[in-house]
């Protein structure tokens, strides 16, 4: 399966789907297991209470940002246009997800982010 986006600090990896789902996240050693153990890390939306898991039809753009190890993902749902910017802290363990969201139709939104992870965990350390 193709991976996109392989985001890490040389402790920390992880990469996403074609669906913007993390399905891939190693940390503290070299060739270690896979923590999601093919249980995608989900990401969610809401919209006004329309709720709909991401996937590759609302997906605008994903690559890095700038010639940088940051992921750039433009999608959008229910009429809000939303970028985010990932990454992994060169010198802390920390995976980070940056979120803004456009609104120009004009009429107020109610927007629930909801992000979902099932990390297993199956060697010692």
């Amino acid at each position: 399966m193709v991976r996109y986006l392989p985001l890490g600090n040389g402790k920390m990896l992880l990469a996403f789907n074609e669906d913007y789902r993390i399905v891939d996240f190693y940390f503290s050693r070299f060739a270690s297991e896979n923590h999601s153990a093919d249980h995608p890390f989900m990401y969610g939306i809401s919209v006004d209470n329309d709720f709909k898991w991401m996937d590759r039809s609302q997906i605008k753009v994903m690559d890095y940002y700038d010639h940088t190890m940051v992921g750039n993902v433009a999608y959008s749902s229910g009429g809000v246009d939303f970028e985010s910017r990932d990454f992994v802290d060169i010198y802390k363990n920390v995976y980070v997800r940056y979120v803004t969201a456009s609104n120009n139709s004009g009429i107020k939104k109610n927007v629930k982010l909801f992000f979902h992870q099932n990390f297993s965990f199956t060697g010692m350390i």
